[in-house]
C-alpha cells in the first residue's frame, strides 16, 4: 500500500446524520429550494457548515452526501426526511 490509498473511494460506509444533513442543506441552497432548506435547519444542519474546516475523513463523506443528493435529488431527500441509513 502506499500514501495514496487515502484518496481511493473506500467500501461502502455509513455516513453520520449531521454529515448528510449539511450535504442536504447545500443542496437546497443550490437549488434555491427555501422550503427544503428550512426543514433541513429545522433537523439540524449547521448553518454555520464550513468545509475547509472538516477533517479530511468528514470531508470525503460530506462529498459523498453531497453527490449523492445530486444524483438522486428528491428521492434521496425523502429516505433524510424518514430518517434511513445511508451507506454510500
Amino acid at each position: 500500500m502506499n500514501g495514496d490509498d487515502d484518496n481511493l473511494v473506500s467500501a461502502r460506509e455509513e455516513i453520520d446524520l449531521s454529515t448528510l444533513l449539511n450535504a442536504a442543506m447545500c443542496y437546497a441552497i443550490h437549488s434555491r429550494n427555501h422550503k427544503l432548506l428550512e426543514e433541513i435547519l429545522d433537523k439540524g444542519a449547521d448553518p454555520n457548515f464550513l468545509y475547509i474546516s472538516q477533517p479530511s475523513k468528514k470531508r470525503r463523506e460530506f462529498i459523498k452526501a453531497l453527490v449523492y443528493f445530486y444524483t438522486y435529488g428528491t428521492r434521496a431527500i425523502e429516505q433524510l426526511k424518514y430518517g434511513s441509513n445511508f451507506f454510500l
